[in-house]
């Protein structure tokens, strides 16, 4: 299972349904785009696939945490995306691995993790 991160001028898009059909991502319930000059600054485009069980526990880690001047930097390429954040004790620095569509994850720039090794 993978999800995609899409971004535009319009914002950031997150979908997780693969379409096996068309052969694409598919957005089932209400599409959820952050405004511009709103919350976000958004430059350039482009679109990664992440595993969702990634994603998912970093944005949970983010929401616990009191982020300094309530600023997330994200940015990434088609092999990993990038998020930094500082809170009161650290700066946060996350890379997550994107994945295919069957949520085989890039190992361009990681290792497996082996114990003891």
């Amino acid at each position: 299972m993978s999800a995609c991160r899409d971004v535009s001028e319009d914002g950031i898009v997150c979908e997780k349904k693969w379409d096996k059909a068309d052969n694409c991502f598919t957005q089932t319930g209400n599409r959820y785009l952050t405004a511009l000059s709103d919350d976000a600054r958004v430059s350039g485009t482009g679109r990664i696939i992440l595993a969702p069980t990634d994603i998912i526990s970093v944005l949970e880690m983010i929401a616990k945490h009191h982020v300094t001047e309530d600023t997330i930097m994200m940015s990434g390429n088609r092999d990993l995306l990038f998020i930094n954040y500082k809170n009161d004790l650290a700066e946060i620095k996350v890379y997550i691995p994107s994945c295919s569509i069957t949520g085989k994850r890039n190992a361009k720039y990681f290792t497996k993790f082996v114990p003891n090794d």
